[in-house]
């Protein structure tokens, strides 16, 4: 494996050091900000403290662990936070995307039936984002490698918006509730890695995707 061998299904192999100059950084809608937009109908972003409390009131009589939730958000976000500032402290330039993935909607069936919404997207408008359309796009193929900030969903997620030989590295960022088995390192854990990638101290792992097609009969 060293030397490049294959072993089994997956491929590793080592390579040449990388210093990267840009990275754009994959991350998720949570569900605390998923529910928080359904109930409120706005941006994430855009609600002021009064109205979280609103919300936090109607998911708790709706039967949601109101503090887990937040508790589950704010880690996220903390270390979004420290995925940002690692990178630009070693003078990368981050752009953040939201991968799209959501629990819920923020309209009712008949709004969406009808285009009556009023927004494009909300996924960027939830976490500061941009789209993730516009990597599927081709537009990820301008990174010198993506980070999916999340667990082995948004991992997953990323890679749907990565063609070509961009390098995608997960990173857990609630080891303490996911197990991230596809992800690489903690958000605490970035700055040793940058090193070893440029040490050239590391192995690529290729790993196969399968892509599906869904058809109607009928």
């Amino acid at each position: 494996a060293a030397e490049g061998e294959a072993q089994g299904t997956n491929l590793t192999r080592r390579t040449e050091p990388i210093v990267p100059k840009k990275v754009v950084v994959i991350t998720k809608t949570t569900r605390y900000e998923d529910e928080s937009m359904r109930i409120s109908r706005k941006p994430f972003s855009h609600l002021t403290e009064a109205e979280q409390k609103v919300v936090d009131s109607v998911l708790a009589r709706q039967g949601f662990n109101v503090a887990a939730c937040r508790d589950s958000h704010e880690q996220q976000s903390s270390a979004l936070k420290t995925v940002r500032e690692t990178l630009k402290k070693r003078g990368i330039d981050v752009e953040v995307v939201t991968s799209g993935e959501r629990f819920t909607s923020m309209y009712s069936d008949e709004e969406l039936r009808e285009g009556n919404t009023g927004h494009g997207s909300t996924f960027a408008e939830g976490s500061g984002g941009i789209s993730m359309a516009l990597l599927e796009s081709g537009k990820a193929q301008h990174y010198d490698f993506c980070i999916s900030a999340g667990g082995d969903g948004t991992f997953l997620r990323a890679s749907l918006g990565i063609t070509g030989k961009v390098p995608l590295v997960g990173i857990n960022t609630d080891p303490t509730r996911s197990r991230g088995r596809l992800c690489t390192t903690t958000a605490d854990g970035l700055d040793r890695l940058l090193t070893k990638l440029e040490a050239g101290d590391f192995e690529w792992q290729k790993r196969h995707r399968v892509q599906v097609s869904l058809r109607s009969i009928g």
